[in-house]
């Protein structure tokens, strides 16, 4: 088994939910949390356009970010995610890998991830 360490100034939490509740449960969860920037991560291309429309209809800033979005567009999305037009990304893990930006306050596994050592890589 590998070990993973995360910095002192990271807090994680979990919480087991039913595929049912889980929309429910995330908005619950962005109503209740003060964040600046969030960075959602789901498994499939498929669902980040689902869940970053079904975020849009709950009144949240919100857009999908995956390998079958444009690279302008990709680049788009980032630059108003940093300059607060934008407030949470929906993302698959490879989609995401290397972004920089500051506001990321929260970063939420909507799915389990399918490999913990696939994990995306953020740069300070």
């Amino acid at each position: 088994m590998v070990r993973a360490s995360t910095a002192e100034s990271i807090h994680q939490r979990y919480w087991v939910v039913s595929r049912l509740y889980k929309l429910d449960v995330l908005t619950r969860i962005l109503e209740a949390e003060t964040f600046d920037g969030m960075l959602i991560f789901v498994q499939t291309k498929i669902a980040t356009s689902e869940l970053a429309k079904k975020l849009i209809a709950r009144g949240y800033a919100a857009t999908a970010l995956n390998g079958d979005i444009q690279q302008k567009q990709r680049e788009r999305a980032i630059t108003c995610l940093k300059s607060g037009k934008l407030d949470i990304i929906v993302a698959t893990d490879v989609a995401a890998r290397g972004l920089d930006v500051d506001r990321i306050s929260h970063v939420i596994n909507y799915n389990i991830p399918f490999s913990t050592t696939r994990s995306p890589v953020f740069t300070e």
